[in-house]
């Protein structure tokens, strides 16, 4: 089921705006679906400690302030997920200390506390992302997952980055 991906390419690496973004770099991906010709646009935003931030969302939903809701009901989720694994993999190889965090935002048809986003995202990590080099750490009262990079020496710098962002977010 997540066994097919979507060639990706790397567009460019960016500096916050202003002092409202709380990244210190956001480097850009782009990816086409064959099945749909959409064009997806994946944020990899570097925080402080190496904790790196993945989203994604449509290139057509980009000046949305809600583009990270959006259901597209394409049924490409399986290959939209995998593509952004093999971006962390090649992410990984040029930063080698870096750990990784997902957010299952919520959308509208969401009613459990726990969103759907977020249920996929933590069994495909689970599956297709080993323990021995990254930490699995859940926070289900963020619906996010995060991959902590067992080569990283601050670890419980980390953790507590996530709760500081999340928790104010």
């Amino acid at each position: 089921m997540f066994n097919t991906y979507y060639p990706f390419k790397f567009i460019t690496k960016i500096k916050p705006n202003d002092n409202s973004e709380s990244f210190t770099w956001c480097h850009l991906f782009r990816f086409k679906s064959s099945k749909t010709n959409q064009v997806y646009l994946v944020r990899f935003e570097e925080y402080s400690n190496e904790l790196v931030a993945i989203k994604f969302f449509l290139k057509n939903h980009r000046l949305s302030k809600a583009r990270y809701k959006f259901v597209t009901n394409t049924n490409e989720m399986p290959t939209i997920i995998r593509t952004c694994l093999n971006i962390l993999a090649t992410f990984s190889k040029a930063n080698p200390y870096s750990s990784f965090v997902f957010i299952g935002e919520r959308s509208e048809k969401d009613k459990e506390k726990l969103s759907r986003r977020y249920r996929i995202y933590k069994y495909v990590t689970r599956n297709f992302i080993s323990p021995t080099t990254f930490e699995h750490v859940i926070k289900e009262e963020y619906n996010l997952y995060a991959l902590i990079n067992k080569n990283h020496t601050e670890k419980n710098s980390i953790l507590n980055e996530i709760d500081y962002y999340y928790s104010n977010s």
